[in-house]
């Protein structure tokens, strides 16, 4: 299949040998996990996945992630940095797993290697818009074991309704987290004046926050953990037809709307309100969650993982308002540990421009 223009030009430039930088800590990504919420039973979301390094000096000792092509799982930024003061980092220490997310399901736990990551060489700490990561796998998901999630190709309005997802413990201790602990919430997507007003470094263009009900909230153990938002899907529903008299009743499926859902963001902080810097909180009441929000950031996705975008997305059209995907000013996407080859930001703009001229 021939791809667009624009994903070529831009595979073209993910390419650098920069290291991510360090925030300077080094805490166990396992040390604070959501509690309270629900026990996670729904089915179809085996396409989260939890990332762990063998790398004892590993920033972060676990994340999640989302399976968004049979060989690429998006993340974080910070969940792929092996080794923080590392000159060469060896990528080969990241393993990501997936199957079973709840206690009782029957499903085997996957184990895949990572061979290359895709990240941004401006990524900073201070900003949740830039922290995406793309990992990609040593071999292929099978549609067996899971189907990738879609990722939400539209807008957001406030009242847009969203599923909070984390990998949780029982309390904010030290404790190992793994997918069979795996628990959700229904939280309240707010406006942008609200989550500026929380924190002050909130990056409207590529950026969602939202408030917790109760006390359950996501914070640094589960960077990556996704945020859904319900979107329309025709499934079917089995109704009887009625034929002639003498005819044996018959079967006819017909489409009906089911419930599905579209991967809307990845968590990055929450942050308690009213704080002076910004204080990163978790399992309190009153936190506000931040998220690095997907929609800006498509076309680069689709780009690295080498698949347009239509067949990456699906939009909610009753909920939600639609726009074509767009550049987010902030971003360069890099390969992590690959050949050496550097772009400036002038130079992937003006590459963009004539990607999208002969596109168009």
């Amino acid at each position: 299949m021939r791809l667009p223009v624009l994903a070529t030009v831009w595979a073209a430039v993910f390419v650098s040998a920069l290291g991510l930088p360090s925030d300077g800590s080094h805490e166990s990504g396992l040390s604070k996990r959501l509690n309270s919420g629900s026990s996670f039973t729904r089915k179809g979301f085996d396409f989260i996945v939890q990332i762990s390094h063998s790398n004892k000096n590993a920033a972060i000792e676990g994340c999640v992630g989302v399976l968004i092509s049979p060989w690429h799982v998006l993340t974080q930024g910070v969940c792929v940095n092996p080794d923080p003061y590392a000159t060469t980092p060896d990528y080969s220490s990241i393993t990501v797993t997936i199957g079973k997310t709840s206690s009782s399901s029957k499903k085997k736990l996957y184990k895949y290697n990572a061979v290359e990551v895709y990240g941004n060489d401006q990524f900073s700490n201070d900003k949740a818009s830039n922290k995406f990561a793309v990992i990609t796998l040593d071999k292929e998901v099978k549609s067996s074991i899971t189907k990738p999630a879609k990722l939400y190709g539209g807008d957001y309005k406030t009242s847009t309704p969203a599923l909070l997802v984390g990998l949780s413990t029982s309390s904010s201790s030290n404790s190992t987290a793994s997918l069979s602990k795996m628990r959700y919430e229904n939280v309240a997507i707010r406006g942008k004046p609200f989550c500026l007003s929380t924190n002050r470094i909130y990056d409207e263009v590529g950026e969602i926050c939202t408030t917790v009900k109760g006390n359950l909230n996501t914070c640094k153990g589960d960077y990556g953990a996704p945020i859904f938002t319900e979107v329309d899907n025709d499934g079917t529903e089995v109704e009887p037809y009625y034929g002639e008299e003498e005819e044996e009743e018959e079967v006819v499926k017909k489409p009906a709307k089911t419930k599905a859902y579209a991967l809307l963001g990845l968590t990055t902080d929450s942050i308690i309100p009213g704080k002076l810097p910004p204080t990163t909180g978790c399992i309190q009441a009153g936190t506000t969650g931040y998220y690095s929000w997907v929609y800006p950031f498509i076309s680069q996705i689709a780009a690295i993982i080498e698949m347009p975008v239509s067949n990456l997305t699906l939009v909610n059209k009753t909920l939600s308002t639609t726009a074509d995907p767009f550049l987010h000013p902030d971003i360069v996407t890099t390969l992590y540990g690959g050949v050496a080859k550097t772009a400036s930001l002038s130079v992937i703009a003006l590459l963009a421009c004539a990607a999208a001229v002969a596109f168009f």
